[in-house]
């Protein structure tokens, strides 16, 4: 008797501590759990809650998008960073127009950091004479050079989370695309580095979806539907130098291709890709074809892909897709740190390279190293040998070079 009134009593506790940390705001759902807050979205699927005042917030309907709470949100949000708002007015205006655009036109998702206004737990209408007062001076046709301006920013953004798994970089903005129009709106070469700028974009970033404007961006293989494509059938059309800086890198967790692709391609376009051999134990045809799928079909292999619903392909891991990677990494950090005239600049990135200290006592290392010597010695004795000249006198191309085979594997698979 008495266990079963102590049973009952402990479930009695258990549904009024799982009630108490419940909320409910109309359809979406909140819940903390180890001092974390979530939310279940429209898709049954959970998205953690945080810096909830980074959060745009927008009406669910037209009903509602006559308090602008988009406009006082996102003005509330850039006020709370400094003097951004009168030192940077044009990249407040772009983010503050085009944050009404994202409100009227749904330019969000579930993963998206957007509120609804009968889920917001603070008010925000306090601001909307003052932001009122801010936008009054632009005109119709200036809301829509904004608007323009604001979306080229989010297709900037997007891309550099496309490429490196986050929008926007600290203590320097990166991103051939961002940096650019930073620049320009901003007015300032310095804006890129200013903190109060990267948090405004940091803020803004993150109240459009990703995937739509994947889709805007012509990204292939994109995961949408008919609904979010209707959506952003507004959404003005990305300028024509962003969207060709997409594909200058490969996306998010397949870098090391990249690098040791770009670094092969462009080496084996130099007369020192005929000079230097590539070793015998190392393989490259099972690598040009791992690369000919990941731009194929380069969103599957996202690192976010799988819990962004980014790709309509079945996600896949690189990791572990080629087994030689971790050799032709090896490989193109000796090119790179042997001392070979000219090799340094063919590489996009080092970050992910072999450090000399790992790599001085490999076998192969010394053989570049010392044709790096010869050729460095020949300029040293006349700077201004052709290239022509040089490839004679050491008596032409060798067996097996970085320009016969990786040619060679490029013209198979179709690559450039």
């Amino acid at each position: 008797m008495l266990e079963d009134i102590s049973r009952n009593l402990v479930n009695v506790c258990d549904s009024i501590i799982e009630l108490s940390e419940k909320t409910q705001h109309g359809p979406s759902d909140f819940y903390c759990r180890n001092g974390k807050k979530y939310r279940q979205t429209s898709d049954g699927s959970f998205c953690r809650v945080q810096s909830e005042d980074k959060y745009l917030i927008v009406g669910r309907d037209y009903t509602d998008f006559g308090q602008n709470c988009s406009l006082c949100s996102s003005y509330g949000i850039l006020k709370k960073q400094g003097t951004v708002l009168d030192d940077y007015p044009d990249l407040c205006l772009a983010i503050i127009f085009t944050s009404r655009e994202i409100e009227l036109n749904k330019w969000y998702d579930p993963s998206t950091k957007i509120k609804f206004v009968d889920e917001c737990n603070y008010n925000f209408h306090g601001l909307e004479d003052e932001v009122l007062d801010y936008i009054s001076g632009v005109s119709k046709s200036g809301r829509e050079r904004y608007v323009k301006m604001g979306c080229n920013l989010l297709a900037a953004t997007k891309i550099n989370f496309y490429q490196s798994d986050h929008h926007v970089s600290w203590p320097k903005l990166e991103g051939e695309a961002l940096q650019s129009l930073v620049k320009q709106i901003c007015r300032d070469e310095e804006a890129i580095s200013v903190k109060e700028v990267y948090n405004s974009l940091r803020a803004f970033c993150h109240w459009c979806s990703i995937r739509g404007v994947f889709f805007e961006l012509g990204i292939r293989g994109v995961n949408i539907d008919d609904g979010l494509k209707f959506q952003f059938r507004a959404f003005p059309e990305v300028d024509g130098w962003i969207k060709d800086t997409i594909y200058d890198r490969y996306p998010a967790g397949t870098s090391k291709f990249f690098i040791v692709k770009s670094a092969l391609m462009a080496i084996s376009k130099l007369t020192i890709g005929k000079l230097v051999a590539v070793p015998s134990d190392l393989q490259m045809d099972n690598f040009f074809a791992c690369c000919r799928q990941i731009e194929a079909d380069p969103l599957r292999f996202h690192v976010r892909a799988a819990t962004l619903k980014l790709s309509e392909s079945s996600p896949l891991s690189a990791s572990g897709m080629c087994e030689e990677l971790p050799k032709l990494l090896q490989f193109v950090s000796i090119l790179y740190h042997s001392g070979l005239p000219g090799v340094r600049s063919q590489f996009t990135s080092s970050s992910k390279l072999t450090k000399y200290s790992k790599l001085k006592h490999a076998p192969a290392f010394s053989s570049v190293c010392r044709t790096a010597a010869k050729i460095n010695g020949l300029l040293d004795l006349n700077p201004n040998y052709s290239d022509e000249k040089i490839l004679e006198i050491v008596g032409g191309e060798v067996p097996s070079s970085i320009a016969k085979v990786v040619s060679g594997c490029a013209e198979k698979y179709g690559l450039k």
